[in-house]
């Protein structure tokens, strides 16, 4: 007997059952949390017996919030009746179901759920988390994992700025060296403006005291500049569109929830939005 094939054939059995740190686990799903201040992920793994195991990974909430609820709902904008079966479960799982946070409002909770329902049935709904009054600090869309790593801030009128009214989106691609392909498309912008700035900053809030400077890892050289190949430019219409091959020493992970901040030619800013 070819002990050797037997060795090798019983390897890729148990490969096709086991996913590389890239691709995305078949029997998950994924939410990427949003709040006023909150932000962060909440991953759910299926179990052979259909029960989920939530595992949280978010910031920015209410601190030192024990037994704080969380919910799969159907809605982030109403905020209604928890999703479970109540035709085959007597009792709604949700009632009993928390989450905590420490003194700085940071949760890596976790726990174990039979909601009656399926990876399908809960795909397409909404993860919700509530603070102690009971009222809704965070909401994300439960989705399957995808391997592109990508980011998307949606703009909006940087705070206090009454000039152009723009809008439109940013969106970053990473590459495994963590450089990323940053792609632009907004509109009413200042018109014919060339090459002007367009920065991922520290900051993670449109709001002047959490904006900051531009986000650079330490020990990288400062591309947000005109050298650096940090600019777009606008069209006669006031029309942005195009893309460039960005670095700042940070991946995926460290530049979600970073704002994108829009400059006009003399530098204002003008537009803002948050990467996620």
């Amino acid at each position: 007997m070819n002990y050797i094939f037997l060795f090798a054939l019983f390897i890729f059995e148990i490969s096709k059952h086991v996913y590389s740190h890239d691709e995305p686990d078949p029997n998950s799903l994924v939410a990427r949390i949003v709040g006023n201040r909150a932000y962060g992920t909440v991953y759910i793994r299926f179990n052979p017996d259909r029960t989920l195991l939530f595992i949280l990974d978010v910031r920015d909430l209410e601190s030192n919030c024990v037994g704080c609820k969380i919910s799969i709902m159907d809605s982030c904008e109403e905020v209604g009746k928890n999703y479970y079966n109540d035709t085959s479960m007597k009792e709604d799982p949700w009632e009993r179901t928390t989450y905590d946070t420490d003194n700085e409002g940071f949760s890596r909770s976790g726990f174990r759920i039979d909601n009656g329902y399926n990876l399908e049935k809960n795909n397409d709904h909404y993860v919700v988390l509530f603070s102690s009054d009971r009222s809704s600090v965070g909401c994300g869309w439960l989705h399957r994992e995808s391997t592109d790593k990508i980011l998307v801030a949606y703009l909006s009128v940087y705070p206090n700025y009454s000039g152009y009214s723009v809008y439109g989106h940013v969106a970053l691609k990473f590459h495994d060296d963590k450089s990323f392909n940053l792609t632009y498309n907004f509109h009413n912008t200042e018109k014919n403006c060339k090459n002007c700035g367009i920065h991922i900053n520290t900051g993670t809030g449109c709001d002047r005291k959490y904006l900051g400077h531009e986000l650079i890892q330490g020990d990288v050289r400062d591309l947000w500049t005109l050298e650096g190949g940090a600019v777009y430019s606008s069209d006669s219409n006031g029309d942005a569109i195009g893309w460039f091959i960005m670095y700042n020493g940070y991946d995926f992970k460290n530049n979600y929830h970073h704002t994108i901040v829009i400059h006009s030619r003399d530098g204002t800013r003008i537009a803002c939005g948050v990467l996620l």
